[in-house]
């Protein structure tokens, strides 16, 4: 059984603490607070295949801009396509939309950041 965050997105995990540690780091990165990847990190060190942590980590490296980023941006895409179908539709899309970004094709990548929000309209990760 997946669980859903506070705003009613789904994500695919039933751990309670690695949901809560994925909501904290949201909640930083919405609010320009410090370091939000700290958080995220230990999220991914107790639940190293929780997809959601992965498209924290990597919107943190999509937005920054920062080409220093990029292997971990790598990484987080490739977890979430290794998962397959484990991840939703959703994550799924995320690492889709974060795959593009990562080959240069920023107009696509935009795209599919917005075709999220259409499915998701509450999903501060596509914004």
């Amino acid at each position: 059984m997946s669980l859903f965050d506070c705003r009613g997105v789904p994500v695919s995990t039933t751990s309670r603490a690695s949901l809560e540690r994925y909501e904290q780091a949201v909640e930083l990165s919405a609010g320009y607070y410090l370091d939000p990847m700290t958080v995220i990190q230990e999220a991914l060190e107790e639940e190293p295949d929780f997809a959601a942590a992965h498209l924290v980590r990597a919107a943190l490296v999509v937005t920054a801009t920062d080409k220093a980023g990029v292997p971990m941006l790598r990484e987080s895409v490739a977890a979430i396509e290794r998962l397959g179908r484990r991840a939703n539709e959703r994550e799924r899309a995320h690492a889709a939309a974060a795959r593009a970004w990562l080959e240069g094709d920023f107009a696509d990548a935009v795209c599919r950041y917005g075709d999220i929000l259409l499915e998701y309209p509450h999903d501060l990760l596509a914004l």
